[in-house]
């Protein structure tokens, strides 16, 4: 082959297998970006509709952020009306069920969350405990500066870290295979110590990634720094994913863009959106 490309007339061209991948990766950035674009809009329009005051359980304020009102609002209509046989959440029946109207599954929703006299699975500690301090420390100031114990402190309030963290295997984590189960708290101490440590393949930290996601650049380009920083090697970090990053830009911003999470999706999908 080395012979032959010595003496070859026609330039080496990409086979057509390579063209094909390459708009493969554009269809799918395409499709990503569409579908959160998309997505962003039903839950704004959800924000802004359970923050009214006919929609607002009593123990939420008038004053906590329409994003973290709809994030908590999908939490609690997730683990609460969603839920059936103990852990089992079967949102795609809920789908079937709800598709074709589901404007009547959300104001029916909205009625069960203004009557609930308390929170039910603790929405009340995210919104007036865990919220603020995200919003503090994912702050523009404060980001690049964070400790590792504040960065730690931040991972335990992220719901999306919370769960991947129990997923991650021991080897990632730098313990014996056969190492007994850890309990939730532990995981996310392993998970943020192996955050911490690691770098893209363009030297970027985990705080470095998390501030080009929310703040390097337009507010409105949030989605597309959201696909290079899960699919371009040069911000990639393992373990640092789609629901984690959504869910901080959430935190960080809920004023224009609600917290979004695999469960926040799953939510919308059992109300009867196609998302």
């Amino acid at each position: 082959e080395l012979e032959f490309n010595k003496t070859r007339i026609i330039p080496e061209n990409d086979s057509l297998i390579s063209a094909d991948q390459k708009s493969s990766e554009d269809r799918l950035k395409e499709a990503f970006l569409k579908e959160w674009y998309e997505t962003l809009q039903i839950m704004r329009v959800i924000a802004d509709r359970v923050s009214v005051d006919g929609n607002r359980p009593k123990w939420i304020d008038p004053g906590v952020p329409k994003g973290v009102q709809a994030d908590q609002f999908l939490h609690a209509y997730y683990y609460n009306r969603v839920r059936e046989y103990g852990n089992h959440y079967p949102y795609p029946k809920f789908y079937e069920r709800n598709k074709d109207n589901p404007e009547a599954a959300l104001t029916e929703t909205f009625a069960w969350w203004k009557g609930l006299q308390e929170a039910p699975t603790e929405e009340d500690r995210t919104i007036y405990e865990w919220s603020p301090y995200l919003r503090k420390h994912l702050s523009s100031e404060k980001l690049l500066n964070l400790s590792f114990e504040q960065f730690k402190e931040v991972c335990e309030r992220i719901h999306a870290m919370r769960d991947h963290a129990l997923r991650v295997d021991n080897q990632t984590y730098g313990l014996p295979k056969d190492t007994p189960p850890k309990e939730r708290e532990e995981c996310i101490g392993y998970l943020a110590q192996y955050l911490w440590k690691q770098r893209s393949d363009g030297g970027k930290t985990v705080r470095e990634v998390i501030y080009h996601v929310i703040y390097g650049g337009l507010e409105k380009d949030v989605p597309l720094r959201l696909w290079e920083a899960t699919q371009a090697s040069s911000w990639r970090i393992p373990h640092l994913g789609i629901s984690s990053l959504g869910e901080m830009v959430g935190w960080a911003l809920p004023d224009k863009f609600p917290p979004r999470n695999g469960r926040s999706s799953k939510a919308l999908k059992a109300l009867g959106y196609n998302v």
